[in-house]
């Protein structure tokens, strides 16, 4: 069974921002916007190119390499030639951290809705694995 990773504090998060984070499962990308954080693997759909090095325009995230374009808030591309929607993963704030749960998301899976902050506010978060 996997358990929920740590990612960061959450004061370490700005909001409305794009910011990066090694991980257990590979770099992902946070975007905290309003009361919401989404958290997605940070790899473009079109060719497995890292998002880190694409830019914020609104609430969507544009891939330097081919200008693929993704909308942060739900994971829908918007703009080919990226053809796949970013998968969120799910992720919950306890105690003041980011945790996500580290389940590898993939095509076959369905794309679970980006939570809430308050979603498992009296979730059993374990940091240590434990």
């Amino acid at each position: 069974m996997h358990e929920w990773t740590r990612v960061a504090s959450v004061s370490e998060i700005p909001a409305n921002q794009l910011t990066f984070w090694q991980t257990e499962v590979g770099e992902i990308l946070i975007y905290y916007s309003g009361d919401r954080y989404f958290v997605y693997p940070s790899r473009c759909t079109h060719q497995d190119v890292p998002l880190s090095d694409g830019y914020l325009v609104g609430d969507a995230l544009i891939c330097r390499r081919h200008g693929a374009k993704f909308d942060l808030k739900t994971g829908t591309c918007l703009r080919a030639p990226a053809r796949s929607n970013l998968c969120a993963y799910l992720s919950a704030v306890w105690d003041g951290s980011l945790f996500i749960h580290p389940t590898q998301t993939n095509e076959n899976a369905a794309c679970p809705e980006p939570m809430t902050i308050h979603s498992y506010r009296n979730a059993q978060v374990s940091v240590d694995g434990s």
